[in-house]
């Protein structure tokens, strides 16, 4: 298959929680698959077409891509004290609460978007 939108090919992924996955050091899987993202969404035109990929077909972006993205913008939220309630959905996927149950994130996920977006259920119709 053709690599996602943005050059590059897929990042290389490990499995949140293990020891090689090292989240939020400078050694591990996890500190590689970061600059790899980071370098394949360098542009601002490569951010819109990654984003314009991965709303358009579940196939065209890696979920786990789009788990990485969500968790590098989570981890500087957090470090700027302003994650608000997605403090626990970043946390639950940095001890690998969601591996093998992306139904459990995509809920946890949801229950926190209304501090965000205010009504979700709004926001889900404007996708359909």
């Amino acid at each position: 298959p053709a690599p996602p939108p943005g050059g590059g090919g897929a990042c290389r992924m490990g499995t949140w929680g293990t020891k090689e996955w090292n989240w939020g050091y400078a050694q591990g899987a996890a500190h590689d698959a970061a600059f790899a993202l980071r370098d394949k969404l360098r542009s601002q035109a490569q951010r819109e077409e990654w984003l314009k990929a991965m709303v358009s077909s579940d196939a065209a972006v890696p979920w786990v891509e789009v788990e990485l993205c969500l968790a590098l913008k989570w981890q500087k939220a957090a470090r700027e004290g302003r994650i608000g309630d997605f403090g626990g959905v970043y946390d639950g996927l940095v001890a690998a609460r969601y591996e093998g149950a992306e139904e459990a994130f995509s809920s946890d996920l949801l229950e926190a978007l209304p501090s965000l977006c205010g009504d979700v259920d709004a926001l889900r119709a404007s996708f359909e």
